[in-house]
């Protein structure tokens, strides 16, 4: 067991992995609903061509590929932790180390949206933000490994 795993149990806080658990299942229903409003809405009119001034429309769908990655991300997150709050007790270090995986995925999910909706060089933002929590989740990774 980890202190700080253990003093947040004991006070009866929420874990991360059910924090995550609740973000990525209600994300999986905002995904649902945008597919199956897509299919059931018709076609829309061809967008005009962008402004010199203008790299982003926002009336403009996302990429449908970055739309498989946040789904594929929201899937792994809500799975591990799910996983992550099973294996609990019975393998506390092996679902740390999974329910903080599922963590990062949904967070990485959250990151790829941001840079769907943010226009031209913002987009950088959430790179950034991508690259600072696969950073933190490597540093986090080599502090459990220090400790066993």
């Amino acid at each position: 067991m980890f202190p700080a795993d253990q003093s947040t149990r004991d006070r009866g806080g929420v874990s991360l992995g059910k924090t995550f658990l609740g973000l990525t299942f209600q994300a999986a229903l905002a995904l649902m609903v945008f597919y199956y409003q897509n299919l059931s809405s018709p076609p829309p009119p061809p967008p005009p061509p962008p402004s010199p001034s203008s790299s982003h429309d926002i009336n403009s769908l996302p990429h449908p590929l970055a739309l498989h990655v946040v789904e594929a991300a929201m899937a792994i997150g809500f799975a591990g932790s799910l996983i992550g709050i099973f294996l609990r007790n019975a393998y506390p270090v092996t679902a740390d180390i999974i329910e903080k995986t599922g963590s990062l995925s949904a967070a990485l999910g959250f990151f790829v949206v941001v840079c769907m909706l943010l226009p031209g060089i913002f987009t950088c933002i959430g790179w950034l933000g991508g690259v600072g929590s696969l950073l933190a989740f490597f540093v986090a990774l080599n502090k459990m490994k220090s400790l066993n």
